[in-house]
């Protein structure tokens, strides 16, 4: 599985790849237009990426990367932690995990 989240008109999307080994996707990448940044619609998008993973009983990864965000590692983390996502323990530094909530 090969998915790609889209919010079209602000030019956001959120990359996902399957990872059978592990009960889960990992998000491969979160883009944002710059002159769309700052504005949740990543966060908005993240949701609805949650929501599915939940609905499918699913694990979320990802690693931190300041890359062309403009955020460094710390706004990414706070970022991501409010989306549930904590550091993965069995990753590499960076690599956070999100378990599937149930409530």
């Amino acid at each position: 599985m090969k998915t790609i989240y889209a919010d079209p008109i602000h030019w956001t999307t959120i990359n996902l790849m399957d990872m059978p080994g592990l009960d889960g996707w990992l998000i491969t990448g979160v883009h944002t237009q710059p002159r769309f940044r700052g504005n949740g619609y990543a966060s908005d998008l993240l949701d609805r990426v949650c929501q599915d993973a939940d609905e499918e009983h699913v694990r979320l990864f990802l690693e931190i990367s300041p890359d062309g965000t403009g955020l460094n590692d710390a706004a990414l983390d706070a970022f991501y932690r409010k989306h549930g996502f904590q550091e993965w323990e069995d990753g590499d530094e960076g690599s956070r995990v999100r378990e599937p909530r149930t409530d």
